[in-house]
C-alpha cells in the first residue's frame, strides 16, 4: 500500500503486517463509505454477495486498514533485470475454419 485505505471484511488481524499497516474499526463516516460502495457495486453488477452484505449490513464486520509507514520516493529510476525467459509469439490465425470458435491458435516460435 502506498498511502491508500482498504476496507476488509471479516479481517484476520494476524494476517496483517503490523510494521506497515494498521487496522481499526469503522467510524460512522467509514461505515457510510463502505455501505455506499456496496450499493454502487450492487447497482452495477447485481452481485448476490453485495446484496447479502447490504441486507444484513453490519459495519463491525469491516475494518479500515491504512499504512503506518510513510512511502519513500526514489529519485533514481530502479534498475530491473529481467529474466531471459521469452514467451512464444502466438499467431491467432484460425486453422481449419473461418469461424473463430472452431479454430485454434498455433505458436510461431522464432
Amino acid at each position: 500500500m502506498t498511502g491508500g485505505v482498504v476496507y476488509l471484511l471479516d479481517a484476520d488481524a494476524e494476517s496483517l503486517n503490523g510494521d506497515y499497516v494498521s487496522a481499526s474499526p469503522l467510524d460512522s463516516v467509514d461505515g457510510k463509505t463502505v455501505r455506499d460502495l456496496l450499493e454502487q457495486h450492487f447497482s452495477l453488477t447485481q452481485s448476490w454477495i453485495a446484496r447479502e452484505l447490504l441486507n444484513g449490513f453490519n459495519p463491525a464486520r469491516f475494518v479500515r486498514v491504512k499504512t503506518c509507514v510513510k512511502p519513500v520516493f526514489v529519485d533514481e529510476p530502479l534498475a530491473i533485470e529481467f529474466c531471459s525467459f521469452r514467451f512464444p509469439r502466438l499467431d491467432w490465425g484460425w486453422a481449419g475454419s473461418s469461424a473463430p470458435n472452431r479454430g485454434s491458435w498455433r505458436s510461431n516460435q522464432h
